[in-house]
């Protein structure tokens, strides 16, 4: 009787085991509109995010003693620390063992997908699961694919400590997962503040970007410059390259070459090759008060090329590709703006255009030109764009399509190129005679430095084309026109200086000088955009 006792017993235990751990494989059941819940949800998170925050920080003593304790705080469990049990059926254990063996097809488990678990993640988080939320998020950026919204949210379990302990460093990598991955709901200041309230490191350095991209809050460099000295201060390499940065722009910020130098040194020293690139740029143009040393440039555009830098190989292979600090060498130029196209730089992937256009170095072929330039122009590169109207206008390696020309030309134009605007003025023109919109492109593009388009609305003013005939504005377009370099408006500046009084005349050049200064002023070089 004994024997027998024992045997139900293992009989028994081996069903239960087997119920348990079958049940934990089976697919967890998800309501039919998951997906368009899960993408409402992750859209909506911000009010309820800064009530969590806000919570948070006006917490008792307990959790601001689990606060204190940062790094070294307890971390959200992981897959063995909490297992929630399953529910059992109320038909009696041995129905359902029996029904674990028979399956229906529509219960076949399928694998999920990095999309699955995500939503599946934030299911559990609505539902305030935080473990199995945890674990399914986790999954989701587990594989070789990834769903790198889940970045975001793990980050914000270690950050108000939802499952288990605040660990703020760990919220910290996530959070600049999410920042890398794009993830715009990473972009609200007030969650990078919380963490530089409580000193993390890092978080400087992101609050300093966010306000100097000014993409998502506007742009303010300095509050940035604020942001990005805290890090700076403990040596973050990043934060020394954007102070430089915004020193050497001087947009918003007195323009200073020599802090821009002495922060990129900083950056440079620890192999930023981005420091590296720019601090080359400004020894290879001496600009500011730097003094050119193409020595310097060399070297440091041959480290960052070296180290795979997209930007370092493209100013290494200009250097081959003009010719001036080193011999000229198309082939190498070639080979360099190669390793950088294929990292998809645009304007290595222009001057690719450029060599087969010119035929330097390679068989001259309009058609693998505008394969590069197209390339380049899909990333909203304007000089590519402005190349490949030309090519339709023209007809080379292309049918000749003028639509397809004016196109190009208007996204060219959009995008601030004044040789764009110039020449969509002159196709205008040409076309149907809009003289008000010719006008009107033809002021843009002379206000962004184009002499082309200030000699010709010198012309315009001289025979009042479009416009009421005005000696003295024609004057100072055909000036401004010889002072960016068009020595052909020399004789039109005489021929009109001589119908205009010596008052006139002092009118005209005040109104040269003032926008002569004005134009300068808001003018940025833009570097890293």
């Amino acid at each position: 009787m004994s024997i027998l006792r024992a045997l139900s017993i293992v009989i028994v235990s081996f069903y239960s085991v087997m119920f348990y751990s079958w049940q934990s494989l089976l697919p967890i059941k998800q309501s039919g509109n998951h997906l368009a819940w899960a993408q409402n949800f992750d859209a909506v998170f911000d009010d309820v995010f800064q009530e969590e925050l806000g919570d948070e920080n006006n917490t008792q003593t307990t959790e601001e003693a689990t606060v204190a304790q940062g790094e070294n705080a307890t971390e959200t469990p992981d897959a063995e620390a909490v297992e929630e049990k399953p529910e059992q059926e109320s038909s009696g254990v041995m129905r359902t063992i029996g029904s674990l063996f028979v399956l229906d097809e529509a219960d076949t488990i399928v694998e999920k997908t990095p999309l699955d678990h995500y939503i599946e993640g934030l299911e559990y988080y609505q539902q305030e699961r935080y473990n199995l939320a945890f674990l399914s998020l986790r999954n989701a950026i587990t594989g070789e694919e990834k769903e790198e919204r889940a970045y975001f949210w793990i980050g914000k379990m270690y950050h108000l400590g939802k499952g288990g302990g605040i660990a703020l460093k760990k919220a910290f990598e996530y959070y600049l997962l999410a920042y890398e991955a794009g993830d715009i709901k990473i972009y609200n200041p007030e969650i990078w503040q919380d963490l530089d309230d409580k000193n993390v490191k890092g978080t400087g350095y992101i609050l300093g970007r966010l306000y100097y991209d000014g993409k998502h809050i506007e742009r303010d460099d300095v509050k940035a410059l604020q942001y990005l000295q805290k890090d700076a201060d403990r040596n973050h390499v990043e934060a020394n390259y954007y102070i430089a940065l915004i020193h050497y722009e001087g947009y918003q910020v007195e323009k200073s070459y020599l802090l821009a130098v002495e922060y990129l040194q900083k950056a440079s020293v620890k192999n930023y090759a981005d420091a590296q690139v720019l601090l080359g740029r400004i020894y290879y143009r001496g600009e500011g008060y730097i003094g050119k040393d193409p020595e310097r440039a060399i070297t440091l555009f041959t480290k960052s090329a070296r180290a795979g830098n997209m930007k370092g190989q493209y100013y290494l292979a200009g250097l081959y590709y003009v010719g001036d600090i080193v011999a000229q060498d198309y082939q190498q130029a070639k080979t360099l703006f190669e390793s950088a196209a294929a990292q998809n730089y645009a304007p290595s992937q222009y001057f690719l255009g450029q060599l087969y256009y010119h035929g330097h170095g390679v068989r001259r072929d309009y058609q693998e030109a505008l394969d590069w330039y197209k390339k380049a122009a899909i990333q909203q590169h304007a000089p590519s764009m402005l190349r490949v109207a030309q090519f339709y206008q023209l007809g080379y390696g292309v049918a000749e399509d003028n639509e397809e020309a004016l196109e190009y030309y208007k996204k060219a134009a959009l995008l601030g190129s004044a040789d764009a605007r110039f020449q969509l003025a002159m196709m205008y023109y040409g076309i149907d005679g809009n003289l008000s919109e010719v006008i009107a492109l033809l002021y843009e593009a002379a206000s962004n430095g184009h002499m082309m388009a200030q000699y010709n609305l010198g012309q315009f003013y001289r025979h009042g084309i479009g416009v009421t005939h005005d000696n003295l504005l024609a004057w100072v377009w055909f000036k401004i026109a010889l002072h960016h370099g068009n020595q052909r408006a020399q004789q039109d500046v005489d021929a009109m200086q001589a119908r205009l009084s010596s008052q006139q005349i002092q009118q005209g050049q005040d109104y040269l000088d003032n926008w002569l200064r004005d134009n300068n002023r808001l003018k940025s070089l833009a570097y890293n955009q």
